[in-house]
């Protein structure tokens, strides 16, 4: 009981210092008010103690803290959980897009760009728009045979034909790989026709 009283007087004294040390302004409603807390607390102890054990009151605020520090990190790292596979799922659908893109390059020998559609789950392929540009490489042979040989329009429909027809390859290797309905892949030329 002594201990007690000392502590209570220790506590009006250096409460009070600390109130006649701060300056006026916003924070001394806010050290009055923790003040005042601290000093209730210290003035319940006997009483607590009573209902208490020696140590129980602490044990139970630390309980209390224990708790709300678990809700807490439960709560981080179900966050972190979905960024972690928002991450995994934006990863997927950028190396599908790639895949699709390098397949059509290579079916129709053209450099490719893919978007795709992706269903509810984020994971399965709904629908593909594919748009062929020419290479450097075939735009200037295309210009060489356009000066050499002589100006028809064969030539041109040679080229449409066999690029219809390696968009159909490719429109057939995309709905066999991704099981796509042939009505979901959307090729387009280099002009923006659709193919």
């Amino acid at each position: 009981m002594k201990e007690w009283l000392k502590l209570l007087l220790y506590s009006i004294c250096i409460i009070t210092l600390l109130l006649h040390l701060l300056p006026d302004g916003k924070f001394v409603k806010y050290v009055r008010f923790y003040a005042g807390l601290l000093f209730f607390l210290i003035a319940l102890e006997p009483l607590l103690g009573l209902f208490l054990e020696d140590g129980e009151l602490v044990k139970v605020l630390q309980l209390r803290f224990l708790k709300e520090d678990y809700r807490d990190l439960s709560s981080t790292v179900e966050g972190l959980g979905e960024l972690k596979n928002a991450q995994i799922q934006a990863s997927y659908q950028n190396e599908i897009c790639r895949q699709i893109a390098g397949i059509a390059a290579s079916c129709t020998g053209k450099k490719a760009s893919a978007a795709v559609t992706f269903s509810a789950d984020g994971y399965t392929p709904a629908k593909v728009m594919i748009h062929l540009a020419d290479t450097e490489s075939q735009a200037d042979s295309t210009d060489e045979r356009t000066f050499s040989a002589a100006q028809t329009s064969r030539p041109q429909a040679t080229d449409s034909a066999k690029l219809s027809l390696a968009a159909d390859a490719l429109r057939q290797e995309l709905c066999s790989v991704y099981a796509l309905p042939s009505e979901a892949v959307l090729i387009f030329d280099t002009g923006g026709a659709s193919l």
